[in-house]
């Protein structure tokens, strides 16, 4: 049970109103500050003692001084009140727009800044007081070209036979888009709990407890056209660890228990520092990401309308750092996607065969006369027409046919992803050095790696020695999976439709505990595991006699002494050219 007191108070003023809405300036701050005050209603570990009571007894003592009083009621109010007390600045999206100056409007109307900062302090019966502040500042920028231009390399060519099929070619020479980030966070936070008795029944100060955070990301991408089907992208971000720099180890204090604390060095003074060289951050992670993608227009093309494709690509490279200090190298990482479309317009190239186009002409005539020789179109004055058992067999056939190759479109698309990633890596990550090696003193993985072709690195750009003089594991993961699937629906009657869809899928999971030695020598332990799964459509006695034909068929190929199965010989199968999840 306490007494609670409090407010919370906010306002935005909008400074550019200060400035005619002709510039185009935004400059929106937000302030808030908060402030919470619990008292409770009776004195802790003091029985039944309100500490209203407290006070006027306090109050009454004629012993004491005024000055003495309020010491003694402000000192106990201190030691039970849980107070909570809060100060922030939103600057966010400063901005500006409709520049006049063309330079202007390429820089500053495309530049976004943002600030936050925070600060606070509370304390409460176990804990003295704890401080803390943080900030967060950004600038974006964004550019984008509207109507790029491409570059015609053969455009001469257009009136010269065979070759002048070149001259349609259009390359890009200039990105559609840029844009990069800065960020610059910081965070400091101290708490110190209320001083215990020792042994001799004196006070103990407690250790002033500290944590800090100090980071900088700063990102850069851009969209470039290589042809007008060939979009590509470029993106990275890296990030650096700044709390080193941005501290010293000096007792902030003075006290003896204090003596492990450090005292933080203002940001500017270490953001001069880096410039200057005198200081610098450690790389903490860096990432880099490709997408790429190629639609043809083959439907543009004739005899082709039928046919359209779409490949799509994404892969990247992550670089991770080891704790400071441990020796224990980067750890790295690429992935790889790509993704194959394939829409086979089946409807309208059956549409352009003949044969069809009779039967399509055919079946709707004589549906026409059917419906209009039914009883219930009849005035019942003609007798109905005698059944024609061969007639209603063709037309049956024909619905069929048509039933049958009813398809619009087949649907197929084919999927791969691939992803690598390797612990104790001693290189760097920066693209610039993908094509150095190890005699270069600086290296990192070379281009292959990065757009996620690769999943090997070389053994000798890992660390060499175990930083604690005993084994260590640098642990390799591989995953692969591929999935394909195909769809198509039937419009077998009037308002009935059937959809088919097939799926299979495949993936499979590598390890790779690489261990070093003391000596620096690595030894190698693989393992692997995987999946195959796929939708099936049993035609015939069902999906028991399917299953167990599989089962049959993997136990016939199964090799017991290595755990593989395989219709190959060599390998432990029979080669009878059936497999699992083959037709057979």
């Amino acid at each position: 049970v306490s007494d609670q007191i409090g407010y919370d108070l906010s306002s935005t003023v909008n400074l550019h109103k200060l400035i005619p809405d002709r510039y185009g300036w935004n400059f929106p701050v937000t302030v808030t500050t908060r402030k919470n005050i619990s008292t409770p209603k009776f004195l802790p570990n003091q029985g039944d003692i309100r500490t209203d009571d407290f006070i006027d007894a306090t109050n009454s003592n004629d012993e004491l001084t005024e000055s003495e009083k309020q010491a003694q009621i402000n000192q106990r109010l201190n030691e039970i009140e849980t107070v909570s007390d809060n100060f922030s600045v939103n600057v966010s999206n400063i901005s500006k727009q409709n520049s006049e100056s063309k330079l202007a409007r390429y820089t500053i109307d495309k530049t976004r800044l943002s600030y936050v900062y925070n600060e606070g302090h509370s304390k409460n019966p176990e804990i003295q007081f704890q401080d803390d502040w943080n900030y967060s500042s950004s600038i974006q920028y964004n550019l984008a070209f509207n109507n790029v231009k491409l570059w015609q390399p053969f455009g001469f060519t257009e009136e010269v036979p065979v070759v002048g099929v070149l001259s349609n070619l259009r390359l890009g020479y200039m990105p559609t888009s840029i844009n990069a980030s800065a960020n610059l966070n910081r965070s400091y936070k101290e708490t110190r709990r209320r001083a215990e008795l020792d042994d001799d029944g004196f006070e103990e100060i407690q250790p002033l407890q500290q944590s800090q955070t100090f980071n900088q990301r700063s990102g850069f991408g851009f969209n470039y056209n290589l042809t007008p089907s060939i979009p590509i992208s470029f993106r990275t971000n890296t990030s650096y660890d700044l709390s080193t720099a941005g501290r010293e180890n000096i007792n902030k204090t003075g006290l003896d228990a204090d003596s492990s604390t450090y005292t933080l060095t203002p940001t500017f003074e270490v953001l001069n520092g880096i410039i200057t060289d005198t200081l610098s951050g450690r790389r903490s992670n860096y990432d880099e990401t490709y997408t790429a993608s190629w639609r043809p227009q083959f439907n543009k093309l004739k005899g082709m309308e039928w046919f359209t494709y779409s490949a799509s690509y994404a892969g990247g490279f992550g670089w991770t750092n080891s704790p400071s200090g441990s020796g224990l190298g980067a750890g790295v990482s690429n992935r790889f996607r790509l993704d194959h479309t394939v829409k086979l317009g089946i409807g309208s190239l059956i549409d352009k065969i003949g044969f069809f186009q009779r039967l399509e002409e055919e079946n709707t005539k004589e549906t026409k006369a059917r419906n209009q020789s039914s009883p219930s179109n009849s005035d019942g004055e003609e007798a109905a027409p005698s059944p024609d058992l061969a007639k209603d067999v063709r037309y049956l056939g024909r619905k069929a046919i048509l039933a049958i190759f009813s398809m619009e479109s087949v649907d197929i698309t084919y999927n791969q992803n691939k992803t690598s990633s390797q612990a104790g890596y001693s290189g760097d990550s920066q693209i610039f050095y993908s094509l150095a090696g190890e005699a270069d003193g600086n290296y990192s993985p070379p281009l292959g790696y990065r757009l996620g072709i690769d999943e090997e690195l070389p053994r000798s750009q890992l660390i060499q020695q175990s930083p604690s003089g005993s084994a260590i594991t640098l642990p390799k993961n591989n995953t692969y999976s591929d999935n394909i699937t195909m769809a198509t629906k039937l419009n077998l009657f009037e308002n009935f439709t059937v959809d088919l869809s097939w799926n299979t899928k495949w993936d499979e999971r590598e390890t790779n505990t690489i261990a070093l030695t003391p000596g620096g020598e690595f030894n190698s332990t693989i393992s692997s595991s995987g999946n195959i799964s796929s939708s099936v459509w049993s035609f015939g006695k069902g999906y028991r006699d399917l299953y167990e034909r599989q089962l049959q068929t993997a136990f016939d190929d199964l090799n017991a002494e290595d755990g593989v199965i395989s219709d190959e010989v060599e390998a432990g199968g029979n080669g009878d050219g059936r497999i699992v999840l083959n037709r057979n």
